[in-house]
């Protein structure tokens, strides 16, 4: 497994290629398992880190391996081509002092001593073999054919005239408001190309310039350069805490439900009959009674819609897509919670108000909403003769947990500073009740930052199940482009519309207000109280 480190640099090739590989699991494994988009976000954020260090790498071997084949030319001389005579001279080049004296054939007086090889060759023969300048190739543009253009294939190499007549036979078959469609792919064969990274753009800059010294390009005094850009943003917004209520597909534009029946509906089909009874009946005075069914009454949840739209501009999204990725992140993440809240209210704005005996404020702030809590659990199941084990939803603030831990971590003579949230939920399920924790109800935070915890806690209650969402489904027509945007130069980068409506399918919910003291003061030990 690759070290632990924040500077990718430091890592080998094999470790880099060892951290992708895990975290691209890692990615997979929270993606089955419905991690928040956030999660999902940073962690694609880290493996586009990773693998640009990679690309980087890759891209600063090849741009040595070149620079070290034209330093090798420089010293060995370029290969001659095989079809050239040699002995052929540039025609243009200028004849050398020395030009007659390196033709001149050895004589076989010359001392044997002296090898052939160590002769020195002058100052022509060496510009004559020295390797000639090129000029840089000019770029060559290639355009080719997109896909369902009439006339050509995909990937065509396409002329001008090709690519005019190919725009008018497409354009033929929009109409206004289709989004805009490929017609050809335009290579412009660019071999320079800048990057997020300072110091490849200035190689870059210094092989297009041929500046060979970097020092040679600022003067000294000071920095002499600008501030390296941050692209990427602070994400900080989670699709957590949201609700979870049963739901089902409303094909149409809402759904009828039927009214349920609970004991005190069927009272009308139970009887006693007695032995007197039965002698009374004799005479026809006394029948035992018989409840006939009676139609349910209806009632109708329409749908409405919650959407969102964002429009932006080309330029920016091609120039700047770190932008576009964090903005719509925010804005999917806002859109969860403004759903959730909606739902949200359509149950706790019905509900029965309930209001604890004072008898059930004599302890801390975690026995008073425990207590609470289990009452009305048990009498929810009390008045519908549900069993023990029927499953109670309890809506709680988020920042339920902490005011729990908070208060618990006071009470004396007990170690109860590192309680876990598992624990505090461990407190509630073991009263059979499903805690909804959720960010939009009861927010924490106010016009102010808290300078203290609330003095009272709102709980709504209901058997689970008794409230489901009818969804109509969503239209999420994504990235749109339309005539009147393309005048601006912009394009629609999100559009969604969810369809849903709340409705009762069982008994109504309760909401208690409780005073809550988080001071870690049970009843037990309450002296003011006593």
């Amino acid at each position: 497994m690759p070290p632990v480190t924040d500077d990718l640099s430091a890592l080998s090739d094999e470790d880099l290629e060892a951290l992708e590989a895990e975290q691209v699991s890692e990615f997979d494994r929270l993606r089955d398992e419905g991690a928040d988009l956030a999660v999902l976000a940073e962690l694609a954020e880290g493996i586009d880190a990773v693998r640009a260090e990679a690309a980087a790498r890759a891209e600063a071997a090849e741009r040595r391996s070149q620079e070290v084949s034209a330093l090798d030319a420089r010293v060995h001389g370029a290969e001659e081509d095989s079809t050239t005579d040699p002995e052929v001279e540039d025609p243009d080049a200028a004849p050398g002092p020395d030009e007659d004296e390196d033709q001149e054939p050895e004589t076989q007086d010359e001392p044997q001593a002296v090898a052939a090889s160590a002769r020195r060759p002058s100052t022509a023969a060496v510009a004559r073999r020295a390797p000639r300048p090129k000029a840089e190739p000019p770029a060559v543009v290639v355009i080719t054919a997109a896909a369902d253009v009439p006339g050509l294939s995909t990937g065509q190499r396409v002329d001008g005239l090709q690519l005019s007549q190919g725009m008018h036979d497409r354009a033929r078959g929009l109409n206004d408001g289709s989004p805009r469609v490929s017609v050809a792919r335009v290579d412009q064969g660019l071999t320079h190309v800048l990057t997020d990274d300072p110091s490849h753009n200035l190689q870059v800059t210094q092989d297009l310039i041929g500046q060979p010294n970097a020092a040679a390009l600022v003067a000294s005094g000071g920095w002499c350069a600008p501030s390296t850009p941050i692209f990427t943003f602070f994400d900080i917004g989670d699709a957590s805490g949201l609700i979870d209520l049963p739901t089902l597909r409303a094909v149409r534009g809402g759904v009828l439900v039927p009214s349920w029946y609970g004991f005190g509906d069927v009272d009308g089909a139970l009887w006693n009959w007695t032995e007197a009874m039965d002698i009374d009946a004799a005479d026809g005075s006394v029948t035992k009674p018989c409840l006939k069914i009676p139609c349910p009454t209806w009632t109708e949840c329409r749908l409405e819609a919650e959407g969102l739209c964002v429009t932006h501009g080309n330029l920016a999204d091609r120039a700047f897509p770190e932008l576009t990725r964090h903005f719509l992140n925010v804005v999917m993440n806002a859109h969860a919670h403004r759903v959730s809240a909606s739902k949200m209210s359509k149950i706790v704005s019905d509900a029965t108000a309930v209001v604890p005996d004072a008898s059930m404020l004599t302890s801390d702030a975690a026995g008073d909403l425990l207590g609470v809590i289990a009452l009305a659990a048990a009498d929810v199941r009390s008045q519908y003769r549900a069993g023990t084990g029927r499953s109670v939803d309890v809506l709680l603030p988020d920042w339920t947990i902490e005011m729990l831990r908070a208060d618990v971590a006071k009470r004396a003579g007990v170690d109860l500073l590192s309680v876990t949230d598992a624990q505090v939920v461990g407190w509630l399920t073991s009263r059979n009740v499903r805690p909804q924790f959720l960010s939009d109800y009861q927010p924490l935070y106010g016009t102010a930052p808290a300078t203290r915890w609330p003095a009272s806690i709102e709980v709504t209650a209901f058997v689970t199940g008794a409230y489901v969402v009818a969804d109509g489904g969503s239209i999420d027509l994504g990235v749109v482009r339309d005539s009147t945007l393309n005048a601006t130069n912009d394009f629609t980068a999100a559009w969604s519309e969810q369809f849903f409506c709340v409705t009762q399918v069982g008994p109504n919910a309760r909401k208690y207000v409780v005073p809550i003291n988080v001071d870690g003061v049970t009843g037990c030990c309450d002296t003011a109280a006593a």
